[in-house]
């Protein structure tokens, strides 16, 4: 696991778009364990709802994971693996978002107290029962993605506060140019009244 994890800690850590980011997590979870695909879930700062921003060899679908899902996720902490007996109650009630993901592991994706996300993995290359060495893994990879998308939003929203506030100073310059400019027309009108009839004006 050590030389996964240094893969997946190059892989992630090369990337300077927040796609490619979310590119190279996928493809680093997928890779991890042999996973036959990988997706990523994210929430969404406005609504609070879960949609899939990366998919790798598997399906995107527009089904979403009910509250039982979610409340595991973020009250236990743990993953959950499809198989094991004491999911069972929540993958019933979310067979069919199972089903059409082609779920066999959820990762979440928790940032302190927040579920910010999770992990979709389909089955191994290799079928194989998973276990805490797996888990425990899969959860190291999961803190450190947190960390990276953290930190890759908070980089882009800093970059469009500049963006914002630099805006905002051209603006206050355009807008200093026109008053002026209107002055100026004002000032020429009014001596107009005044002075049509001299040539030199």
């Amino acid at each position: 696991y050590r030389e996964q994890w240094l893969k997946f800690t190059q892989r992630i850590s090369l990337k300077h778009s927040f796609d490619e980011l979310l590119s190279s997590i996928t493809e680093g979870f997928k890779d991890a364990i042999g996973a036959k695909g990988a997706a990523i879930w994210l929430r969404d700062k406005d609504n609070g709802e879960y949609h899939c921003v990366r998919a790798l060899n598997t399906p995107v679908v527009t089904v979403k994971p009910d509250r039982d899902l979610l409340a595991f996720l973020m009250n236990v902490k743990w993953i959950l693996d499809v198989r094991h007996n004491k999911c069972e109650k929540v993958v019933f009630s979310n067979k069919i978002f199972i089903e059409k993901t082609r779920a066999s592991l959820i990762i979440p994706l928790l940032e302190i107290e927040k579920l910010s996300g999770f992990i979709i993995l389909e089955d191994g290359l290799a079928e194989v029962e998973y276990n805490f060495e797996d888990y425990d893994f899969l959860r190291t990879l999961s803190r450190q993605a947190v960390s990276a998308i953290l930190n890759a939003k908070l980089s882009d929203e800093l970059t469009e506060a500049k963006e914002m506030e630099a805006m905002g100073r051209l603006s206050s310059f355009i807008l200093h140019d026109l008053k002026n400019a209107t002055s100026m027309l004002s000032l020429i009108v009014q001596n107009a009244e005044e002075h049509i009839e001299d040539p030199d004006f």
